[in-house]
């Protein structure tokens, strides 16, 4: 039969992927294995501790936010249940926009009108007033009207935003 010659040459073939994956894997698992880094769970903690209730914060880049919503949705669930985590990069997006709507019925979400950062200076904005905001770093976009100040986690701390004085 001429399909079962066919698999008996792709199963050396198979063998030396399967081993070649395996060697990878075991000879580089110390080089590449992060549990016991604890800095997410400290980056969290230390900035979760340090906001003030309903605070929303303004969230970039993929380590500091998912560290943010999984403690927010965790460990701090039960002693921050009103702290809005709202990704930047997330915000042009409708169903985005529409979600946290939807989930936060307090939080002020504008329309998007078409620049990303003039959609943060926006929201922060409007809802300044109402609840504490805050950034994971100093943006440089963020408009004049605003100053920020850092708490939290020294290393890496949350950027509390304040309306300048006039």
């Amino acid at each position: 039969m001429p399909g079962s010659q066919s698999c008996r040459k792709l199963t050396p073939i198979a063998a030396a992927c399967l081993a070649t994956v395996a060697l990878g894997l075991f000879g580089n698992y110390k080089e590449v294995d992060a549990s016991g880094d604890i800095t997410p769970y400290l980056y969290a903690f230390h900035n979760l501790e340090a906001v003030e209730p309903n605070a929303l914060i303004v969230s970039e880049y993929d380590g500091r936010t998912f560290s943010l919503w999984f403690y927010k949705a965790t460990d701090f669930r039960k002693s921050r249940p009103g702290v809005v985590v709202a990704y930047k990069s997330l915000l042009v997006w409708p169903w985005y926009q529409h979600h946290l709507s939807r989930r936060y019925p307090t939080l002020a979400v504008p329309p998007y009108p078409g620049n990303l950062d003039a959609f943060m200076n926006r929201m922060i904005a409007r809802n300044i007033r109402n609840r504490p905001v805050y950034l994971v770093r100093r943006d440089p976009a963020l408009l004049p009207i605003f100053t920020t100040e850092p708490v939290g986690d020294p290393g890496i701390p949350l950027y509390r935003v304040r309306l300048r004085n006039p």
